[in-house]
């Protein structure tokens, strides 16, 4: 796909300083249950080596992948140009791994697809790829303390439902014999009110 002008070094700068990216490439960004790094260098390579390496050092536990990327556009009548977020709900997310190794293969898969000029996507013809602006890998892991939760909450659903079986049986014997003492009284009582029609007495 051709290309037009680059925006200057000073603006390219300006672009990563407002969308706060510059200090932090790289860096591991950590929240409860996710890790996420990223990279605005060298983004015209693939970056599978990179990323492997962090998730190497930094996952042990079952995890799924979520993929994103950002780069410029310019607009070839004004020459104005901007950061387009691309992040795909049907592709940027893998499924869940339990092997290195298959989230290295999906990744791969992942990167040819960034790299390849036909996947850039544009609000219309007016508008040109310049260069990648960041990548982005968010690693969503189970941690050892949601673990023992579900297993918990496996244990006590379990339990319940246990209960609940046995109450609903208990529940049924109970009502069958209430039903069947309360028939035979009945019959007791049909019987006792038929005598007392026939011996008045």
């Amino acid at each position: 796909m051709a290309r037009k002008n680059m925006p200057r070094i000073n603006e390219r700068n300006l672009l990563r300083t407002l969308f706060n990216v510059s200090r932090k490439e790289g860096q591991t960004i950590q929240g409860q249950r996710y890790i996420q790094w990223n990279f605005i260098t060298d983004l015209k390579n693939s970056m599978v080596e990179k990323f492997m390496e962090k998730i190497n050092a930094n996952v042990q536990t079952s995890f799924y992948l979520r993929h994103t990327f950002e780069y410029v556009l310019q607009n070839i009548e004004d020459e104005s140009w901007f950061v387009y977020y691309y992040a795909d709900k049907k592709d940027c997310g893998s499924p869940w791994f339990n092997q290195i190794s298959d989230a290295r293969k999906w990744f791969q898969e992942r990167e040819r697809f960034r790299l390849d000029p036909d996947n850039i996507d544009r609000p219309n013809t007016k508008w040109i790829f310049v260069e990648f602006f960041k990548v982005s890998l968010k690693v969503v892991s189970v941690t050892d303390n949601h673990l023992w939760a579900t297993v918990f909450c496996l244990i006590g659903l379990k339990t319940l439902l246990a209960a609940a079986t046995n109450l609903f049986v208990w529940m049924v014997f109970l009502t069958i014999c209430v039903f069947g003492v309360a028939s035979q009284f009945i019959k007791v009582r049909g019987l006792t009110e038929a005598l007392k029609k026939l011996c008045p007495w």
